[in-house]
């Protein structure tokens, strides 16, 4: 099992010491950083990036690879990233859509929305960022609006591809219901949708990660599980059939793809999340 002091920090910690901690210790590198070496202008100081871990770049160029190999996304493609984060997903994407194509994108942490407006839309006219001040307990507690009530602020039949990368990981049912239903009517019939969820079912039961010892989904909620009782946000898995018939009763086809996550064990994962993709019907 992969034991961290981040991953550590971050099961035992209460939420806001870790995050003072760990934001106290990314200004020292971001400083250290700027001193000795030239910055990359699309990558985000450390200190400001609050959508996992791992190499910003190298991840995002990963995602890439995935959404052109599992989702069969197109340069000219106009593109939705549902929780967008500070930009991991789009920076990659400015070098692969064409001019035909377009990028939109948006999320609940306003930080997050400003550097990528300031640093991405200002070179790439295509590429544009939505802050929606939505509730989450984990990362915005003083949203006002209700995730489960959110409507995308996009038109019907808009999108040919809609992903969304570290999202339903962090939502509650009745929100994740709602997401999945703006995912399909955004969405132009014989579009696609890639999302990453972590799934529980028969043929991968796993409930306690054999590789990531902060990834124990113990503590019900609803029908699903979580790693904290009492920040449940924070990481929940899904019944897989509860979301594929979710899935068919919105308006996906029946062809639904699951490729298992290496947060399972799976020796052939392609990323740690269990990825879904679902193509409209």
């Amino acid at each position: 099992m992969r034991k961290t002091i981040k991953g550590l920090l971050h099961l035992y910690l209460p939420r806001q010491l870790y995050l003072l901690i760990r934001y106290g210790y990314l200004c020292g590198v971001d400083l250290v950083h700027f001193i000795f070496f030239k910055g990359d202008p699309l990558v985000p100081p450390k200190r400001k990036i609050f959508v996992g871990p791992g190499d910003f770049r190298a991840v995002g160029n990963g995602f890439l690879t995935i959404f052109k190999e599992v989702g069969n996304i197109q340069p000219t493609d106009r593109v939705l990233d549902v929780g967008c984060g500070i930009g991991r997903m789009a920076v990659p994407l400015t070098n692969y859509l064409s001019g035909a194509g377009s990028y939109d994108g948006f999320d609940i942490v306003k930080d997050g929305i400003s550097w990528c407006s300031k640093n991405i839309s200002k070179k790439y006219s295509n590429f544009n960022f939505v802050h929606s001040d939505i509730l989450n307990k984990h990362y915005n507690p003083k949203g006002k609006i209700n995730a489960a009530e959110f409507r995308f602020p996009y038109n019907d039949n808009s999108f040919d591809f809609v992903f969304a990368t570290s999202l339903y990981t962090h939502l509650l049912e009745e929100d994740a219901q709602n997401y999945l239903k703006e995912t399909a009517r955004v969405l132009k019939p014989g579009g696609t949708a890639l999302m990453t969820w972590f799934l529980i079912s028969s043929k991968n039961p796993c409930t306690k990660s054999p590789v990531f010892d902060d990834l124990n989904f113990k503590f019900p909620v609803g029908k699903c599980l979580t790693v904290k009782a009492d920040d449940p946000e924070s990481a929940i898995a899904y019944p897989e059939d509860l979301i594929k018939t979710a899935c068919l009763e919105i308006g996906f086809s029946g062809k639904l793809i699951v490729y298992p996550g290496s947060w399972t064990g799976s020796q052939n994962s392609i990323t740690t999340h269990d990825i879904l993709v679902a193509r409209k019907k």
